[in-house]
């Protein structure tokens, strides 16, 4: 019978299961799924203020922050590298979450989405005003994004209930994969070879 990377038949013993799956693996798929995630929403995030939709800019929010409110020519690229980082971060937060017993549905990626969005919409309110020369609402966004109107507020929400969902939905999909490897390698232990003989005869 061959599966996957091994090869056991009825004339020959239980081999010796392979190497057991790294335990880390989890955490790495979450922070990719986090990176991944926040990419994609960096993009629909430019794209609605490309179109007129929405002035959120939590890229060029970040930057401020990481450049103690100077507007800088590089300002957004500062702020966009510490965006993707920060989805990486909470991409392995959410993945320590699911190692912790909760499930990697969707029901639970849209509650961790919601959570997240009340507890930043909360900090994007308390953002003190930046020391530039020109600060329009963009650069004092309010709570929940307030001051942006109510498609920005809109697009925050479902920028991190999205966000919940597909570092769910990515997780999930990494885990099953874990565990269709883990069951592939799961052996006949050597003290059943003799038995499985037997029938197979």
């Amino acid at each position: 019978m061959a599966i996957g990377d091994f090869y056991w038949s009825a004339d020959e013993p239980a081999r010796t299961p392979g190497p057991p799956i790294n335990t880390r693996r989890p955490l790495v798929a979450g922070l990719i799924a986090g990176l991944l995630a926040a990419l994609v929403l960096s993009i629909v995030m430019s794209c609605a203020r490309i179109f007129g939709l929405s002035s959120l800019n939590l890229e060029l929010n970040i930057g401020l922050i990481l450049m103690r409110g100077q507007l800088e020519p590089n300002t957004w690229w500062v702020g966009f590298f510490g965006y993707l980082c920060g989805g990486a971060m909470l991409g392995l937060l959410y993945a320590l979450v699911f190692k912790a017993g909760l499930k990697a549905s969707l029901s639970g990626g849209v509650v961790l989405g919601i959570l997240q969005w009340a507890l930043a919409g909360v900090a994007l309110g308390l953002l003190p005003r930046p020391a530039c020369a020109i600060c329009a609402p963009v650069y004092v966004p309010g709570f929940f994004g307030s001051n942006l109107g109510t498609g920005s507020s809109v697009l925050f929400g479902l920028v991190h209930v999205t966000f919940g969902v597909m570092v769910t939905n990515m997780f999930g999909s990494s885990a099953a994969a874990r565990d269709q490897m883990g069951e592939v390698r799961e052996l006949r232990p050597p003290e059943k070879a003799d038995e499985f003989k037997r029938r197979a005869a």
